[in-house]
């Protein structure tokens, strides 16, 4: 009996430190959000998520609703820069894709951190900034760089497109957000028109958006 605990035991290590990142977690006013998109490939209890690389693969994970995910133009340079890409089936799996501690941030997360990011401290003014304080120093194109002055440093990474096409490096990037009242029907087909928010390299504010056609995207745990 010992020896079996023993095993359990090693199991269950061996699957947290399977799903474990260096979430560089950054406190804004009373959320703490992961400081870099995450990149992991399992899910907390272990399971694998698929790897889908080509147009098909992409495609039929969407139509079959099996969790994927990929990295920009499936270059590993390009995950070890901006994380992985995933899909909506991955982001919304009851097997739960953040680190434990944390989760996918729903609609109103990004809302607010967007209403904190263009608050003044100490005042009554409101300035659309949020996007340039959250955007990354360097790598976005035609004068797009933000401030990053509160260390979430949103890298440009694109998208990936329900086609399975890649779109907007360097001049765009979006994140998931996944609502509470889906958490009870999380394969179903609001991929379709689940809420995700966005940054420009033109806009100075944090972008909300539900366009039906961008089905790959990044992810932002927020602490629970």
């Amino acid at each position: 009996m010992q020896f079996i605990c023993f095993q359990l035991g090693l199991f269950f290590l061996f699957v947290n430190l399977a799903h474990s990142q260096d979430l560089k977690p950054v406190r804004i006013y009373k959320q703490i959000w992961a400081g870099v998109n995450l990149s992991l490939d399992h899910f907390q209890n272990g399971d694998e998520i698929k790897e889908a690389k080509t147009k098909e693969e992409w495609r039929e994970c969407f139509d079959k609703r099996v969790p994927a995910w990929c990295s920009y133009s499936n270059s590993k340079k390009n995950d070890s820069i901006y994380g992985k890409i995933y899909n909506f089936y991955a982001i919304s799996d009851v097997r739960k894709i953040c680190p434990v501690g944390y989760r996918v941030p729903i609609p109103s997360d990004w809302m607010n951190l967007r209403y904190i990011l263009n608050t003044v401290p100490n005042s009554n003014r409101y300035i659309i900034r949020s996007a340039k304080r959250m955007k990354s120093k360097t790598g976005w194109k035609d004068k797009g760089n933000g401030i990053n002055d509160v260390y979430l440093n949103g890298t440009p990474g694109g998208v990936r497109l329900m086609d399975g096409t890649f779109s907007g490096i360097k001049r765009q990037v979006g994140y998931w957000s996944f609502p509470d009242e889906w958490r009870e029907r999380p394969m179903s087909h609001d991929a379709y028109r689940s809420l995700y928010f966005m940054l420009k390299f033109y806009e100075d504010d944090i972008i909300e958006s539900d366009n039906v056609e961008i089905n790959g995207l990044y992810l932002r745990c927020v602490k629970e």
